[in-house]
């Protein structure tokens, strides 16, 4: 595993679990669907800028085929729309169902993303992938109250939300996905508690348990277990395919 992949899982992981605690301030001014569709059209505006400085070049660019187009709009709706709902109102039980639909949501992302990233540029696949949730998501925010005095502060956060977590951590994502297994790279989502956990600590003053601690200890051995297993593995692959 190289040093840049190696740093793009961790910046993914960074704004992943950040995400939650930008999330819960931007439900301070806006609904939960407006919070979700927002941050998908700005984060289209920030990756298509990204792209654009980048001018798309780690890949040639080539027409999608028929699967290709089904994956992405797999990758891009099960990584994006089934994600999109949050309702912290709802209570431990089924906030936990919604957070593991979540993981397995995005593990079925990673999956459909992988065979794409093979002849596509990962820019132009994060940035497809966003843009293609948006017409799900828009209806689904229409009609939802909104309180005008509230909005924009609700809006800064999900400004902040959608460079991190929709533009960054989707690009990032997709660039060490090109380079490593499914396997490999889903190891690291583990990273995002670790994160959340001390985010929620310093930025809202959550009260962090002993099992929260162990629990901790136990994601970053297995962590650096698997870093090492796939800095082991590299070689090897490589000396094969020569």
């Amino acid at each position: 595993m190289s040093p840049s992949v190696l740093a793009a899982l961790l910046v993914t992981q960074t704004c992943g679990g950040l995400a939650p605690i930008l999330t819960k301030l931007a439900l301070g001014g806006l609904g939960p669907w407006s919070v979700v569709v927002t941050r998908q059209l700005l984060g289209v505006v920030v990756l298509f800028a990204m792209a654009r400085a980048a001018g798309m070049r780690s890949r040639p660019r080539v027409p999608f085929t028929r699967r290709e187009r089904a994956l992405l709009l797999t990758l891009s709706w099960a990584g994006f729309v089934l994600q999109g709902d949050v309702r912290p109102e709802l209570g431990d039980p089924l906030g936990d169902a919604l957070i593991a639909l979540g993981h397995l949501a995005w593990a079925i992302y990673t999956l459909a993303a992988k065979p794409l990233l093979e002849r596509h540029d990962p820019g132009r696949i994060s940035l497809y992938a966003v843009a293609l949730s948006i017409p799900v998501l828009a209806p689904l925010a229409v009609g939802e109250p909104l309180d005008p005095a509230r909005a924009l502060h609700g809006l800064a956060w999900v400004a902040v939300l959608a460079v991190t977590a929709t533009a960054i951590g989707t690009l990032t994502w997709n660039y060490a996905l090109r380079s490593l297994s499914a396997g490999t790279v889903a190891a690291f989502i583990f990273v995002q508690p670790l994160v959340g956990l001390a985010a929620g600590r310093l930025a809202l003053d959550e009260p962090v348990g002993p099992l929260a601690v162990g629990g901790a200890v136990l994601i970053l051995v297995g962590v650096t277990l698997e870093a090492r297993h796939a800095a082991a593995a590299a070689p090897a692959t490589a000396s094969e395919g020569a």
